[in-house]
């Protein structure tokens, strides 16, 4: 049976992806109109190698948050005092990220079911582990969650099988007993059903769900009661 639940945060159980474009939209608009567009694009090309850099512990917490802002603008801007633009467009874009973000839908109800339920509810995601903590909290999920773990923290980021490796062994738990739900095919659901971990896709806009998908997270506490042979573990 199903013991242990881990979900992902970013984009499973809080909206990420909306508080991301809202602290873009702030943080470019301290860029003049006529270099705006072109380091915003800089930005959406390299702020995925910096995260994986910082993921790959090449970069330090510090210098990607300072690297995703000054880059693009040392690019395609080139004016005035690009450091200190590039603090002041971090400081608004953590505003939306950490600060001002929401739960996804239905996702205080999944867990609520679960904690009455008995059935162990965690976190494994990618990340400073400051701002994830500030996320949870923020949301209002910090007191329905039972563990927390981050990348930065576990010393191993996803899909490195060795980051769903170390919250088994954190839970003294079996493969079969742990439910994955994430909203990345390739780094939540794919790593952990490799391990043999069932695990569902969560995919809102899915338009025609196959097995293992999910739309809603009031999906998750009923395959949580299935017996781990039953929980969907390929599409």
């Amino acid at each position: 049976m199903i013991k242990h639940i881990v979900f992902d945060i970013d984009d499973t159980l809080c909206d990420f992806a909306g508080a991301r474009e809202r602290g873009l939209v702030n943080a470019f608009a301290l860029v003049p109109d006529e270099g705006r567009a072109a380091a915003l694009d800089c930005w959406r090309t390299v702020e995925p190698l910096l995260f994986q850099h910082f993921n790959d512990r090449l970069l330090s917490r510090e210098g990607y948050r300072r690297l995703r802002f000054l880059i693009p603008l040392s690019l395609t801007h080139g004016g005035g005092d690009d450091e200190a633009l590039a603090a002041r467009m971090n400081e608004r874009f953590m505003a939306e990220v950490n600060d001002r973000i929401t739960a996804t839908l239905h996702a205080v109800d999944c867990l609520t079911t679960l904690a009455r339920s008995g059935i162990g509810r965690h976190i494994l995601t990618n990340g400073p582990a400051d701002g994830q903590r500030r996320k949870l909290a923020v949301a209002g999920l910090d007191t329905l969650v039972d563990e927390l773990f981050v990348s930065e923290e576990l010393g191993f980021a996803k899909p490195d099988p060795a980051a769903f490796q170390a919250v088994l062994g954190r839970l003294g738990a079996q493969p079969g007993e742990v439910l994955v739900v994430g909203d990345s095919m390739s780094a939540d659901v794919a790593p952990a059903r490799a391990l043999g971990m069932p695990a569902l896709w969560y995919a809102p806009d899915a338009r025609q769900p196959g097995p293992g998908t999910i739309r809603s997270l009031l999906e998750v506490p009923a395959s949580a009661r299935l017996p781990a042979t039953a929980v969907i573990r390929g599409r």
